[in-house]
């Protein structure tokens, strides 16, 4: 209640009641995009959700494995390309799948991350427009076995040590 006198002061009545309802209309946008958007993979407790996590562009989460996410997360940027575009993907293919995404991370527009066995995005990241993350190739290189082998899969991990982002096994 304190806070809303404050911004009536600072802002005016009219300033205030708009800043007010942007506020909620921001919540409602997350709540549809985090939660309904998702609400199976939820329910299953497939997703496991940190705090203060925002969604700015629609963002699905796909597949039967599990997926983990920080605190303080940021999926989507309102003035990065292609705000508009289809959306984020975080896809765990198969039940032994698994995707981390740790603490303070900011994905721009139209990520996909797509895991077969393990991706690991640690703190502090921040991901481009446009950025796939596939650990597998998704199919072999023999034309006859192409249809039923899903190639070479490798896990992704991505953290900072001795001040270097390093990608790959450690």
């Amino acid at each position: 209640m304190i806070s809303i006198i404050k911004k009536i002061k600072k802002h005016g009545i009219k300033n205030s009641i708009y800043l007010i309802f942007m506020k909620c209309l921001i919540s409602i946008k997350n709540f549809w995009y985090l939660y309904l958007l998702n609400i199976n993979k939820i329910r299953k407790k497939r997703i496991k959700i940190g705090k203060k996590c925002r969604i700015n562009q629609k963002t699905y989460f796909t597949g039967n494995g599990k997926i983990y996410i920080g605190n303080n997360i940021s999926f989507g940027y309102k003035l990065g390309g292609y705000f508009r575009g289809p959306g984020i993907e975080i896809q765990s293919r198969h039940i032994q799948s698994k995707i981390i995404l740790h603490n303070n991370i900011a994905m721009n527009n139209n990520v996909l991350i797509v895991a077969h066995k393990f991706i690991s995005i640690g703190e502090n990241c921040l991901i481009g427009h446009n950025c796939e993350f596939s650990d597998c190739d998704g199919h072999g290189i023999d034309p006859e076995k192409r249809k039923s082998s899903t190639g070479i899969c490798e896990p992704i991990i991505i953290k900072k040590m001795f001040g270097l982002v390093i990608i790959g096994k450690f």
